[in-house]
C-alpha cells in the first residue's frame, strides 16, 4: 500500500506521516509541501491512500483529490484540515473520510484497520464523517 501525506504545514506534515508510518511500518508512506510534486509521484507511483490538506498554494487538496482520481480512480481520500468550511465541497469527490486538525491518530488507526478488511476502501460501510479529535 502506497500512502501520500500532503500539507503545506511542513511541521503538521511530519506528524502525519510519522503516525502512518507507525501504523503502517510495512508501507511506502511520502510525504509532500507541494501538491504538485505529489501529483507527480503519483503519476508515476499507484497511490493506495492520500491524506490530504485542503488549503494549500498553488493547488487545493480538493483539486488535487480530483487528479489522484483521475490518476487512479480507487484511490482513498482522507481530507486532514483545519476547518470544517470544506466539507461539504470535498464530499464533491468522494472522500473516505474528513478530519479535523490536530490529527487524531485513534480515528486514522481505525480508517487504516477498517481499509485492511474492507474490498474497497471507498464502500459505504466505511465512509466516515467529520470528525475531529477531542
Amino acid at each position: 500500500m502506497n500512502i501520500i501525506c500532503v500539507d503545506d504545514e511542513a511541521e503538521v506534515l511530519e506528524h502525519t506521516v510519522s503516525a502512518c508510518r507507525r501504523m503502517r511500518p510495512l508501507r511506502e508512506v511520502r510525504g509532500f509541501t507541494d501538491p504538485r510534486k505529489a501529483l507527480q509521484w503519483a503519476g508515476e507511483n499507484p497511490v493506495d491512500l492520500a491524506l490530504l490538506d485542503i488549503n494549500m498554494p498553488g493547488m487545493t487538496g480538493l483539486a488535487l483529490a480530483r487528479r489522484l482520481r483521475e490518476l487512479n480512480p480507487r484511490t482513498a481520500v482522507i481530507f486532514l484540515t483545519a476547518s470544517d468550511r470544506y466539507a461539504l465541497d470535498a464530499y464533491e469527490v468522494h472522500p473516505t473520510s474528513y478530519l479535523l486538525k490536530p490529527l487524531d491518530e485513534a480515528r486514522l488507526s481505525q480508517l487504516l484497520n477498517l481499509r485492511r478488511r474492507a474490498p474497497r476502501f471507498d464502500s459505504p460501510a466505511i465512509a466516515g464523517g467529520v470528525s475531529s479529535a477531542g
